[in-house]
């Protein structure tokens, strides 16, 4: 399913590249869900332009490791058992290479270019809101005494372009906008949910057009994407009633 997937009947590049597109969108799912549980630990995002995308970044390690022993596998079952020739090979990974980095470029440029960072937040009086409801207030609150509490100690992370740079903990911010700002990339992240549920509605809808007939790999990503956004999602609005909801 995953080493052989088929498309429109036939195992060729396209197939490769639609299951890049599901593989890519997985990814995206990871790192959203793991921003949304854990960034509260990182304070230091916050003083940072574009977090999410930071965050993403040192966050790779295990993406770019299932990744490449993915297509380690899939060349050898290709070679293998498949007996298909190198060029066949190529032309397969270079369309699963082009499918992932364009759902990932994508969602990198969205976050990029709609998250508030420090500079845009301070300039903007975002406070009114939280002013306005009780709920809000708790909530800030709340994940103020998390950071505080949980926080972890972090020395330096890896920036853009691939330099190694040391975290600051002096800036003049204090830690309830840093929290909103977060806030801000978790809304964006939620975003991503919805539409990402918008795109399996569809297929499911229109399964009967043979063009839309993905390969079963690339369905069950698309599914478990959608799983694990939501698990984030319940985590997010709910916190500790999450893994109640959950059992029942």
């Amino acid at each position: 399913m995953f080493l052989d997937p088929e498309y429109l009947n036939k195992v060729n590049w396209l197939s490769f590249f639609i299951v890049g597109l599901g593989l890519s969108a997985f990814t995206i799912a990871f790192q959203v869900t793991s921003y949304i549980l854990c960034a509260y630990r990182y304070n230091f995002l916050g003083n940072l332009q574009s977090p999410f995308v930071k965050y993403s970044l040192n966050n790779s390690i295990i993406p770019i490791v299932f990744t490449l022993y993915y297509i380690f596998r899939f060349i050898n079952f290709q070679l293998d058992s498949e007996a298909a020739t190198v060029f066949n090979v190529l032309t397969k990974i270079l369309g699963f290479i082009i499918g992932y980095l364009i759902v990932l470029v994508l969602s990198y440029l969205y976050f990029k270019t709609t998250n508030l960072d420090i500079v845009k937040h301070l300039a903007e009086n975002v406070d009114k809101t939280i002013r306005k409801s009780r709920l809000q207030r708790v909530n800030v609150m709340d994940r103020l005494n998390m950071a505080k509490t949980q926080k972890a100690i972090i020395t330096s992370y890896i920036d853009f372009p691939f330099s190694i740079k040391k975290t600051k903990n002096n800036y003049p911010v204090d830690r309830e906008t840093i929290l909103k700002v977060f806030d801000q990339n978790q809304l964006n992240a939620l975003l991503i949910q919805f539409f990402a549920f918008i795109i399996i509605l569809f297929l499911g809808l229109f399964r009967d057009i043979s063009w839309l007939q993905i390969p079963a790999a690339a369905s069950v990503l698309l599914l478990f994407s959608i799983l694990l956004l939501f698990t984030g999602a319940v985590y997010y609005w709910l916190k500790d009633w999450a893994i109640p909801i959950f059992l029942i």
